[in-house]
């Protein structure tokens, strides 16, 4: 069944503690720590920090959300087995990767193999960790929307590799049901959050209840982790919201 979770690059200003106190009273089950600010790349303290913090909080570590972009972080000093030393280190199941640069339709062929090659490099490094992999489904990325992301992990065609999930903003609920079902078997974790109609307009949780009643209806018998990303005007106490708002869909 799905867990449920936070991402801490939602509160980049907070400190490790603030948002492990934070998730704690919020009574998730997880967090996400992110590898931009909270966890380097190569930083065994703060990842040493997080892991003591993170279980004397009884929470668990879902995921680390690097911001390695696939065939582009390498040649700009972000090495990948870096990466796996520290999601290693924080005993993540998963890692959060880019699948490049530039809309899928945007891209030429030569660019797509390089994706594909860089992608299958990385899964093998991670799986010698029992670690998988995970694009983030965005714009700006190979994995932009269903049918380029069901594409590229049909061609990656590896056992390590999968998606996150989250809505396409002002797509509408039918067409991201449909999407989740086109790419339902790769689904390794979700983001929630509600924009409407898109990301300039920021909503509680809770306004999109309809939304995401059919969203996690469609995911109930995954064994993965949906986690908060993103709250109303950047504040703490519209996270506390958000969760008790997830709690409330997930108990629906």
């Amino acid at each position: 069944m799905l867990k449920a979770g936070f991402v801490s690059v939602t509160f980049r200003k907070l400190t490790i503690e603030q948002i492990v106190d934070l998730v704690k009273q919020s009574t998730l089950q997880s967090i996400e720590w992110g590898g931009d600010i909270h966890i380097p790349a190569g930083d065994f303290a703060a990842a040493e920090k997080a892991v003591k913090l993170t279980k004397e909080a009884n929470l668990e570590i879902s995921s680390y959300g690097s911001y390695y972009k696939v065939a582009e972080s390498e040649k700009n000093g972000l090495h990948f087995d870096s990466i796996v030393k520290t999601a290693g280190f924080l005993g993540a199941p998963l890692i959060r990767v880019w699948a490049g640069i530039g809309n899928a339709e945007d891209v030429n062929e030569t660019y797509w193999q390089k994706v594909i090659n860089d992608t299958r490099r990385i899964a093998d490094l991670a799986g010698e960790k029992n670690i998988k992999i995970a694009f983030e489904f965005h714009s700006g990325t190979l994995n932009n929307t269903p049918q380029s992301s069901r594409k590229l992990l049909e061609m990656i065609k590896h056992e390590n590799v999968g998606t996150y999930w989250q809505p396409i903003h002002g797509a509408g609920v039918e067409k991201n049901c449909t999407g989740i079902e086109q790419i339902y078997d790769w689904i390794a974790g979700v983001h929630v959050f509600h924009w409407w109609p898109s990301p300039d307009y920021r909503y509680l949780l809770c306004d999109g209840i309809e939304h995401w009643k059919q969203y996690l209806k469609k995911l109930s018998h995954k064994q993965i982790c949906a986690s908060i990303e993103f709250v109303k005007d950047d504040k703490p106490e519209n996270f506390l919201l958000d969760a008790q708002t997830l709690k409330e869909l997930y108990a629906s």
